[in-house]
C-alpha cells in the first residue's frame, strides 16, 4: 500500500484520510480514548475500518521515519565528535 495515495494534507497541515475529511490525529484520539472501531464508525458513517487501519499504519510509518531520522543525526552527531576529538589529540602533539 502506498501511503502518499491514501492521505491528503489539508490548508491547516492536517493529514486526512483522503476524500473523508477526517484527519489521522482525530482518528487516533478517539482509539486512544478508548473508542471502538464501530463506535468511530457509528459517529462517522464516511469512513471504513480500513480507514482506522490506515491511520494506524500511518502512525507507525511516521514514528519510524522520526527513529530513523534521530538514528542518522546521532550517527552524524558521533561522527563530528570524532573528527573533533582528532583535531584535538592532534594539537597536543608535542614537537
Amino acid at each position: 500500500m502506498n501511503l502518499n495515495d491514501e492521505f491528503e494534507t489539508n490548508i491547516d497541515g492536517e493529514t486526512l484520510i483522503k476524500g473523508k475529511n477526517k484527519s489521522v490525529s482525530t482518528i487516533l484520539r478517539l482509539l486512544s480514548e478508548g473508542k471502538t472501531n464501530l463506535e468511530i464508525l457509528n459517529d462517522t458513517p464516511s469512513l471504513t475500518e480500513k480507514d482506522i487501519y490506515k491511520s494506524l499504519l500511518f502512525a507507525a510509518e511516521l514514528v519510524n521515519s522520526i527513529k530513523h531520522n534521530e538514528s542518522l543525526r546521532l550517527i552524524n552527531d558521533t561522527i563530528n565528535k570524532r573528527e573533533e576529538m582528532i583535531k584535538w589529540l592532534d594539537s597536543l602533539k608535542i614537537k
